[in-house]
């Protein structure tokens, strides 16, 4: 009986599977080659970890060419497992083990070597993580891989690539992640870690400045995960997390946040669930714990903008201890500063804005044991709200039924730091405006519209919003009338919206003209040289900040997903200011019934250039051509 034959004996026995129980090492030794091809290569890591300290010569091979000629990726990995889980086998076998993994992960042509290959380098990941051998030469591995390799090796490595970034900080490894998720065969996993490499950017950032854009780039990479794949909870985690802690940055109300923080806590079940099937891999742990903590702490954002909204507080030592667990996520969450910095000035702002407030602050202080931990947050935030009011901030004065507070010239520099001067303004503008809009749909339109771009685009704050939302209502405007204007009413101006062969420069046109005639302020004007090294369709330019927006048609009809291969080119012209434009598309499209109705036809969208992490942000828009008068579609 050969030892294979004796190992599936033992097997079914339920027998304890030695060297001894299978004849001793020379009986081994003259069935290697078969032994080799077997499926047991974990009992072989098992033999080996069971060995004396200095080893077994024919066992250690016997693992090595195992995991060398293995054409089992299920056995191969729990081989591989079992031997990383070992100390003493890592240390041995090191050397000569990085150089069986490094062979394997080389090659990756067909769906079974690429999934051994992906194996092998999560083997060589982990001897690296552990310092058993160098991490440099696995580094350069993972620096080559390129978008078009097998799919299956690509969408493991792509996970590896990001935990490897996040381990050793390699640059490299981003550009890696940025050109594997622009692979259309397996973009999801590579955005994935393109996205949460961009968050971890974002919250080791220094300011404001640097921190905002990124968060908004990986919450709009998060989204674009869920978008291809609805089961991808961990990437709706992601984004609900950043949303939720920007909406509170730029002075949402408790109510707003409690419907965002119902998604978080839904997808975070799913993906909780999801996490138990199975074992999770060390080097995958750690990420799970933070978002634990984070998860806990973001869970008193709706009750704390409640609180941040009132003038006093009955329960002061309640709301307290929820304020000061935010305030102190930096040191009591690891990795927290940067969603400290967002978290902050919404904080610090109503203290000073509310005089009662502080009273209560100064009270716990007061109350407070000098050397607790807690009090030393209390005092870094009271020095804080001091070092404000010497510098001449005074407090505000609160309206009743005002979903945000009125503040003074004084004040408003502070809120321009926390976002919140941005939603005033906004909703202000609004107030003017949305009795002209045309209709209650027409409204929904623009506050659907209005809120997105608040809560997705750092840009769209101050005078840059106010300017945007003057563009954004005549734009409005002009696609409802190009849906309700008939032939008689647009004249010679309208034929291209009856006409197949209709060109883009038409639509460019007619919609100059509806600017120039109904825009309050602004130069508008057409076809602009010298705009990302391309000419521009129409240009809205304010003082020191533009507005662009593409023209284009499409014979068929538009979508979401079609209209994206428009998004690149039409975002390309805010490279050098602000990330806010248009992107108008002429549908050509034969029809039998009626064009889509106008809630279908305006819609937000942004992208994530590729070597980027600044999203660019478009309202995307379809005027419907090749229309047909409501009498002709009857039969």
């Amino acid at each position: 009986m050969s030892v294979v034959e004796t190992i599936s004996k033992l097997l079914v026995e339920g027998v304890p599977i030695t060297v001894a129980a299978v004849g001793g090492h020379d009986v081994v030794a003259e069935d290697f080659d078969e032994l080799v091809m077997s499926p047991f290569l974990d009992v072989f890591v098992d033999w080996a970890d069971t060995a004396p300290p200095e080893g077994d010569a024919v066992v250690d091979r016997l693992v090595l060419e195992g995991l060398r000629q293995s054409a089992s990726p299920a056995n191969f990995r729990e081989a591989s497992r079992a031997l990383l889980s070992s100390d003493r086998l890592c240390v041995r076998l090191g050397k000569h083990l990085s150089r069986v993994l490094e062979d394997r992960a080389a090659v990756r042509a067909t769906n079974l070597e690429g999934l051994l290959a992906a194996y092998a380098l999560e083997a060589w990941f982990g001897l690296a993580l552990r310092k058993t051998v160098s991490h440099l030469k696995l580094l350069g591995v993972m620096t080559e891989i390129e978008a078009g390799e097998n799919e299956l090796f690509v969408q493991h490595a792509a996970k590896l690539v990001g935990a490897a970034y996040h381990a050793w900080g390699e640059e490299d490894l981003l550009s890696v992640l940025d050109a594997l998720r622009h692979d259309e065969r397996a973009p999801e996993e590579a955005t994935f870690e393109y996205a949460y490499a961009v968050m971890a950017l974002a919250l080791d950032a220094a300011d404001g400045d640097s921190l905002r854009p990124r968060l908004e780039a990986a919450k709009a990479l998060f989204e674009d995960v869920a978008r291809l794949d609805p089961d991808r909870t961990d990437a709706l985690v992601y984004a609900s997390v950043i949303e939720l802690v920007t909406l509170f940055h730029r002075g949402a109300g408790d109510k707003e946040l409690a419907a965002v923080l119902w998604r978080l806590d839904t997808a975070a079940a799913d993906r909780a669930f999801l996490l138990a099937a199975g074992p999770v891999p060390d080097w995958l742990s750690p990420r799970s714990d933070r978002d634990e903590q984070w998860l806990d702490l973001l869970r008193c954002l709706p009750e704390l903008a409640a609180d941040l909204s009132r003038p006093s507080w009955y329960r002061a030592g309640i709301a307290l201890d929820r304020l000061l667990r935010v305030y102190e996520a930096e040191r009591t969450v690891e990795g927290g500063l940067g969603f400290a910095g967002l978290l902050h000035p919404r904080i610090e702002s109503a203290f000073v804005m509310h005089q009662g407030l502080l009273a209560h602050l100064d009270d716990h202080l007061r109350e407070l044991e000098v050397a607790s931990e807690q009090a030393a947050t209390v005092s870094t935030l009271r020095q804080r709200i001091s070092a404000l009011a010497e510098e001449g901030v005074a407090p505000g004065k609160q309206r009743e039924g005002d979903r945000f507070e009125m503040p003074s010239d004084a004040l408003l520099e502070l809120l321009a730091s926390s976002g919140v001067d941005s939603a005033i303004e906004v909703a202000q503008r609004y107030a003017q405006d949305r009795g002209s809009l045309g209709s209650r749909v027409i409204d929904r339109i623009y506050t659907d519209v209005c809120d997105r771009f608040r809560a997705e685009c750092s840009d769209y704050r101050g005078q840059v919003a106010v300017t945007f939302n003057w563009l954004l209502v005549q734009v409005i405007r002009f696609c409802k009338d190009r849906q309700d204007a008939g032939k008689r009413d647009m004249g010679a101006r309208g034929a291209y919206l009856h006409d197949r062969n209709a060109h883009e420069l038409e639509l460019q046109r007619d919609l100059r003209e509806f600017l120039v005639g109904n825009l309050g302020s602004g130069d508008t004007r057409t076809e602009i040289d010298g705009i990302a090294k391309g000419r521009a369709d129409i240009m809205v330019t304010h003082g020191d900040h533009h507005f662009l927006a593409e023209m284009k048609r499409q014979d068929g009809l538009i979508t979401f997903e079609t209209a994206r291969r428009f998004v690149g080119q039409a975002s390309s012209y805010q490279n050098t200011n602000v990330k806010l434009g248009f992107l108008g598309i002429l549908e050509l499209a034969d029809r039998e019934g009626p064009p889509a109705a106008i809630e279908s036809c305006v819609w937000y969208d942004r992208v994530v250039p590729e070597g980027d992490t600044v999203p660019r942000h478009l309202l995307v828009f379809r005027v419907p051509g090749n229309l047909n008068r409501p009498s002709d579609l009857s039969r």
